[in-house]
């Protein structure tokens, strides 16, 4: 740890456990995750960690409310809000309804009524009790509820102002929650679990670090290290307590139902009304817009108890998520709009379902009193989705482990093969890793370091003393030879050309701080990143891939050279004996060093060009 964060940690004293755990975890993910940048000194590598790109919504989420501030700031608007209690929401009638024994309660003449009525109309005795019910539940109806018209089965033209108003309600929650479905449903309900059980899901992000477990036990496998993660997921999450168990289900069902309502086709209802454009409202009949009722009756049924103010708040930071970098005093103003916003346009929900019985007026409008709504399914997986979400986590976090440890494991063999001095990516290039646009910047920067320091102080020289005064057997073994060293001088030139059109005067360069510039929208910006990146890194492994070759040739030409045998495939030269005399040996030696160097090369530049392609997507 450096002595910054040394100093930060300092600062943690005095703070709570849970708020010290976030900002522990703010510091790691900045340390860990970030892209690699490698330096190397002498034969020894290690790696130093630049600026994290964002790694998950969710991991956005937690460290910028990380601070006790943030966190002292979400308890406040928590405390400040009283989310509606929706008890009223409850149909008025019974949903099972026992007609044999509400018959048998009735009184003789009452009895004797129902007989003579199912005598007369040939209708079964508890149908015409059925028909009794549906009447009382008319009439309980139309004193309860000003816009049902009890008489004739309708709703009045009063009705629409209220639909109006309901479905204004609703489309408050259309933004907000289309951020939080489809695919990032999972980081939402770990953010959302996060924000009712804290001390849990500081377990999870400590616990269950690939990182934070390889350093406390370096002497771990990378299996076992995954395999430790996964074992501290598991007995976290099982110690999520049962009430808040329940909270979370009650938040995620009504994440559902909010959905349902808010895209609910409120024009259909509207426009019954409406038939004629500028006319005036006209009452609608309870049959014509049954169909409508039943699926509104269901999202109102389903939203029983309704979600909870960390909902709301979860909600809120969501749907502000780019906002959150602002001063503390303009968060959380915004916030608080935010969620109390959100409670009223829920109190509306839960004033429209109280002044007008849904449920009851499908009922009446089947002429079933036995018809029950079914609240949407959705929510039940949640426990599921979330051991997913960090399961899911748990592999992202273990590949760049495993990812980072591949490539201290390659840096330092290159610090004991080539002797180089400094190993780092190539100047200019884009990001490049796990965490950005591009693949090739370590291995191109490879194949800078090697044209810098390897190849003309080690290689160059018996190289050219071979070339200029080395006498082939084989014609073809000459030709390779020469080709190979062609080939790596013009790469060497292409090499050192692409760094100059890399600066930020060349015209990459300035092409890449156009696909930055803040003034354009982030999928625009990455769009054109990615495109460039793939631009630079197709060339950049073209020329990888021919030095490859190149320094693969060179080797095999030296090793018949060295090593061969009259009439091999790679076949000796005539005059190995009387090259670079009177130094001779001294030469020899050289060019056991340069084919010793040229196969370094080529197995290095072929692993990292591999991991850095694997290791993509």
């Amino acid at each position: 740890m450096t002595a910054d964060n040394e100093e930060t940690e300092e600062k943690l004293k005095g703070t709570s456990q849970v708020h010290c755990g976030y900002i522990r975890y703010a510091l790691h993910i900045c340390q860990a995750e970030g892209r690699i940048k490698l330096t190397l000194t002498g034969a020894s590598m290690s790696p130093t960690i630049g600026s994290m790109a964002e790694f998950s919504v969710f991991d956005k989420l937690v460290n910028q409310l990380s601070s006790s501030e943030r966190r002292d700031m979400l308890e406040r608007i928590a405390s400040s809000v009283e989310v509606v209690t929706p008890e009223f929401l409850e149909s008025g009638v019974e949903v099972s309804v026992d007609v044999d024994g509400a018959y048998r309660k009735m009184g003789p003449v009452r009895r004797l009524i129902v007989v003579l009525v199912a005598l007369f109309t040939g209708r079964d005795k508890l149908s015409v009790v059925e028909g009794q019910l549906l009447n009382t539940l008319r009439r309980g109806m139309a004193s309860r509820c000003t816009a049902y018209d009890g008489v004739r089965d309708q709703l009045r033209p009063s009705a629409l102002e209220s639909l109006r108003k309901l479905a204004e309600s609703a489309r408050h929650f259309s933004a907000p929650l289309s951020r939080v479905m489809g695919k990032e449903r999972g980081p939402f309900i770990a953010f959302l679990a996060g924000l009712h059980a804290p001390e849990v899901q500081q377990r999870l992000l400590v616990d269950t670090d690939p990182f934070s477990i390889g350093e406390k036990s370096p002497d771990l496998k990378d299996y076992e290290v995954k395999r430790r993660a996964v074992v501290a997921m598991e007995e976290s999450v099982a110690t999520l307590p049962t009430d808040i168990r329940r909270c979370i289900y009650h938040d995620i069902r009504a994440l559902h139902h909010l959905m349902g309502l808010a895209s609910f086709p409120f024009e259909r209802l509207l426009c019954e009304f409406n038939p004629v454009a500028d006319g005036d409202a006209v009452p609608v009949p309870l049959s014509r817009i049954a169909e409508e009722l039943a699926k509104l009756a269901a999202i109102l049924d389903g939203l029983r108890p309704g979600p909870s103010v960390l909902f709301l708040e979860a909600l809120s930071v969501y749907q502000e998520q780019d906002q959150l970098e602002g001063s503390d005093d303009q968060v959380e103003g915004m916030l608080e709009r935010d969620v109390n916003a959100g409670n009223e346009a829920y109190a509306e929900v839960v004033a429209f379902a109280a002044g007008y019985p849904v449920s009851d007026l499908v009922r009446v409008a089947h002429a079933n009193i036995h018809w029950r709504s079914v609240p949407l399914a959705g929510g039940e997986d949640w426990f599921a989705v979330w051991k997913s979400f960090w399961k899911e986590r748990i592999e992202k976090l273990h590949r760049r482990f495993s990812y980072k440890q591949r490539v201290e494991a390659m840096v330092a063999e290159a610090g004991d093969k080539l002797a180089v001095s400094e190993l780092r990516e190539f100047p200019g290039y884009p990001p490049s890793g796990l965490d950005g646009p591009a693949k090739h910047g370590l291995s191109f920067g490879l194949v800078r370091t090697i044209f810098g320091e390897v190849y003309p102080k080690e290689m160059l020289g018996p190289l050219t003393a071979l070339y200029r005064d080395g006498e082939f057997y084989k014609a073809d073994n000459r030709t390779e030879f020469d080709e190979a060293l062609r080939e790596s001088e013009q790469i060497r030139i292409e090499v050192a050309n692409l760094e100059v059109r890399l600066q930020p005067t060349g015209d990459l360069g300035m092409l890449w701080a156009g696909t930055v510039d803040e003034k354009l929208a982030p999928d625009v910006a990455t769009e054109r990143q990615e495109s460039l990146a793939n631009q630079i890194d197709a060339d950049a492994s073209v020329v990888i891939r021919r030095m490859i070759n190149a320094f693969r040739s060179i080797g095999s030409v030296l090793e018949g050279v060295l090593y061969g045998k009259v009439g091999g495939s790679y076949d000796t030269i005539s005059n190995l004996g009387q090259l670079g005399a009177p130094n001779a040996k001294e030469l020899t030696r050289k060019l056991e060093s340069a084919h010793v160097r040229s196969k370094s090369i080529t197995d290095l530049l072929s692993e990292m060009v591999n991991l850095e392609s694997v290791q993509q997507g």
